[in-house]
């Protein structure tokens, strides 16, 4: 059956939530590391945020500090408030999504 897609059950939704992780990276607008994010990106985050969680797709929040330390798993989905910066220079190098 062409052009069909799988629907997912509660079991395969709960399985893929707890394999793969959301984070959000909660930056300052002075973070360098995070390439100085200007106060619409973070303030467009903070919505996603709110609407990611109101989805129940239990998004994470992530510092800065704590996302260059962070083993995280390559499945893993990263938003940055901003292309730019050292933070998102290492998510790449991780194969990050």
């Amino acid at each position: 059956m062409a052009g069909m897609t799988k629907k997912t059950g509660p079991d395969e939704d709960a399985e893929l939530m707890n394999r793969y992780k959301l984070w959000l990276l909660k930056a300052k607008s002075d973070d360098q590391l995070a390439g100085s994010p200007n106060s619409n990106e973070l303030k467009h985050l903070e919505e996603l945020f709110e609407v990611l969680n109101e989805r129940l797709l239990i998004p994470r929040w992530i510092t800065t500090e704590r996302c260059l330390q962070h083993y995280i798993n390559r499945g893993d989905i990263c938003i940055v408030p901003a292309f730019r910066g050292e933070v998102y220079k290492y998510l790449l190098s991780r194969q990050c999504r």
